[in-house]
């Protein structure tokens, strides 16, 4: 046993002792690398997107018909890191709650249809959507629309709207943005006098709130009534 282990222990060392050294290589390899950031654009509402229209007194509201409470302005900016198309397409959070009228999928009805004599901005052409709802009664409507002030990277600019997700635009002369709430429409921006999105890093418009409240013989003013409409602005990458 004693042999067999000495054998063993000599052939270990003479198996290190003669391992030959690796071959120089005579080729390298060139490596290209880096990342690609993905283009980011954020949007943003002066106020947090609070549109306030503070305490509204019941001696106000009108018994048997809508009473119009005015409207709101906030300014509203997009931030892109890099020149990107885009559009928005507006979210009804409130579906159902619209007052005086029968809505459409996206919780929208035009003006026209709440009152013939409910006009918003001087037109009743306007979608509307609801405010929500208290002690399970409709407390009313508004509709959100980008005033005619709109720039690109400091270039006033257009706004496009598109019924069909952006496949065709239009504009209307001297007309503001308008969130139809329809499903597929979008909104977005082009040089002056043309009706192709343009690419841009940053935008900066106006939103527009006008709002009505319900007929007060339809609700419970007994108890206070907090306004509740709530829309999401979603970007569409073009």
């Amino acid at each position: 046993m004693k042999v067999n282990m000495q054998k063993t222990l000599c052939s270990l060392a003479l198996i290190a002792s003669t391992t030959l050294p690796a071959l120089a290589a005579d080729s390298v390899e060139v490596k290209v690398i880096g990342t690609i950031k993905p283009v980011a654009c954020t949007p943003s509402i002066a106020g947090g997107g609070v549109m306030d229209f503070g305490v509204i007194d019941y001696n106000e509201l009108k018994k048997d018909d809508y009473t119009v409470i005015g409207d709101r302005t906030a300014d509203f900016t997009i931030t892109c890191n890099a020149p990107t198309k885009l559009a928005i397409q507006a979210i009804n959070n409130r579906k159902g709650t619209l007052a005086g009228a029968t809505e459409n999928v996206a919780g929208a009805s035009m003006l026209s249809s709440v009152s013939p004599t409910l006009k918003f901005w001087g037109a009743s052409t306007y979608y509307a959507v609801g405010l929500g709802t208290s002690d399970g009664a409709k407390i009313g409507g508004y509709s959100i629309r980008i005033a005619d002030t709109s720039e690109a990277d400091g270039v006033k600019v257009d706004n496009l709207y598109s019924l069909n997700q952006g496949s065709t635009w239009a504009y209307t002369v001297g007309y503001p943005g308008l969130y139809s709430y329809v499903a597929n429409t979008y909104t977005s921006w082009a040089e002056k006098g043309k009706t192709t999105p343009i690419a841009f890093e940053r935008y900066a418009g106006k939103l527009e709130i006008f709002a009505y409240v319900n007929k007060a013989s339809e609700l419970n003013v007994n108890q206070p009534i907090t306004l509740n409409g709530s829309t999401t602005l979603e970007l569409v990458y073009l």
